[in-house]
């Protein structure tokens, strides 16, 4: 029988930076498990983004197969990006169940529905702001061009109103570094409130954002180091790529390719853990928080006792 792990090393009032330690104290600690126990899906991750990073790069014979076979070229593509997508699942499943030491297919599928849900909304909530800054702009220019005046108010009211949209876009999804969490941690015999989790989030919208800009920050400069390689072909492939658009040969060897794919995956192999760390901190940060609002709803209690008593 697995050994579900201690909650109470989890559910203790801590600071955000604290949570943050304690997540990088645990993983530190018990490095060598994580790797043992989630490097075939962390490794298949990565190959599968580089494939699709790779894709994305600029490649005139790729781009020419791709004219010439338009229906394979779009089913190969479909097939690589959901690949991706199912293995991003895999990879997030095994770290979780090495995190909570519970079943790894329990935990794909309740990762799976949540990333699902997380997706819908938030593709949503920034294809409505994004919509919505782009239809106001382009009114407001219109209006602005027909009467021959300069278009600094139009930019004025379209930057005020991104900001707004972006709130909108934060409050919509920053609650699931909570709702995340919550669920991955849920015990059979706990009953799941999406609404209640939902608002639990966004009452801690503050330190949820604190800790996302304190680890985003140093998650960047991890990344600009562990990217210089990656960085280094890249621009040597686009270089390569755009001289063969003039009709140059291909400055690079044959062995590039391989060599590149091999680059991409170590380096997402790497930050893939990088930004494990910040996970398990959101999961110190939602026992923190949760232990924070049983204390408040105690104390709530106690008061209400002692005003009825009076």
């Amino acid at each position: 029988m697995k050994k579900i792990m201690d909650t109470k090393v989890l559910f203790k009032n801590r600071s955000i930076t604290s949570c943050m330690k304690a997540a990088y104290d645990y993983i530190g600690s018990h490095f060598t498990s994580l790797i043992k126990k989630t490097w075939w899906t962390t490794l298949i991750y990565a190959v599968l983004m580089a494939i699709t990073i790779y894709f994305r790069m600029p490649n005139k014979g790729l781009h020419d197969w791709g004219v010439e076979n338009p229906i394979t070229s779009y089913l190969l593509q479909t097939i690589i990006y959901a690949l991706t997508w199912l293995s991003f699942c895999l990879s997030s499943a095994a770290i979780w169940t090495w995190f909570t030491k519970t079943s790894f297919w329990k935990n794909l599928l309740k990762f799976t529905i949540v990333y699902i849900i997380f997706e819908i909304i938030g593709c949503f909530a920034i294809g409505f702001g994004y919509g919505g800054t782009f239809a106001i702009y382009q009114a407001m220019a219109a209006k602005a061009m027909a009467a021959n005046s300069t278009l600094t108010l139009t930019y004025a009211v379209t930057g005020i109103v991104a900001i707004i949209l972006l709130v909108i876009i934060a409050l919509l999804v920053l609650p699931f570094a909570h709702i995340i969490p919550h669920v991955m941690l849920k015990q059979k015999e706990e009953k799941l409130k999406p609404w209640s989790t939902y608002k639990e989030g966004a009452k801690h919208l503050g330190s949820i954002f604190l800790m996302g800009f304190l680890g985003t920050i140093i998650i960047c400069i991890i990344s600009c180091i562990v990217l210089i390689p990656t960085f280094i072909m890249g621009w040597a492939q686009m270089s390569s790529q755009v001289g063969s658009l003039g009709g140059d040969p291909l400055g690079v060897p044959a062995y590039f390719t391989p060599l590149l794919l091999i680059v991409l995956t170590i380096t997402i192999f790497v930050l893939t853990y990088v930004a494990s760390w910040l996970g398990f901190s959101y999961a110190y940060l939602y026992g923190s928080n949760t232990c924070l609002e049983k204390k408040k709803k105690e104390l709530q209690n106690t008061n209400e006792g002692s005003f009825t008593n009076q």
